[in-house]
């Protein structure tokens, strides 16, 4: 498995905060720190978007049929306002199949 993004510096933080962070690793799929946020394509569905909020930032992570990760970060303020008020993954895939659209009518 390749990533593409988000690696974990465990050198700042103190061998404790390490040991329970590679707990949460293991885990949930999602796991936020201090030196930002770490994805865990084991517990990844294919197929299926991932997404979090990360110091105004939307990331975005996708794991494909050949168990590649695909790794997306938005910093457009209008649009991670969009995704921050998407109340189902449904929803958040429809944005972004209409941000596309329109993204596209503009070209």
């Amino acid at each position: 498995m390749q990533t593409n993004l988000f690696t974990l510096n465990l050198a700042s933080i103190t061998s404790q905060e390490a040991r329970f962070s590679q707990w949460r690793s293991q885990i949930f799929i999602i796991v936020y720190q201090r030196s930002g946020v770490n994805f865990n394509p084991d517990k990844m569905e294919k197929e299926k978007l991932y997404h979090c909020i990360f110091k105004n930032k939307a990331m975005l992570v996708f794991k494909d049929s050949q168990d590649m990760m695909n790794c997306y970060e938005i910093e457009e303020p209008d649009l991670v306002e969009q995704i921050k008020k998407c109340p189902s993954d449904d929803e958040l895939e429809k944005l972004f199949q209409d941000y596309l659209q329109g993204k596209q009518q503009k070209n």
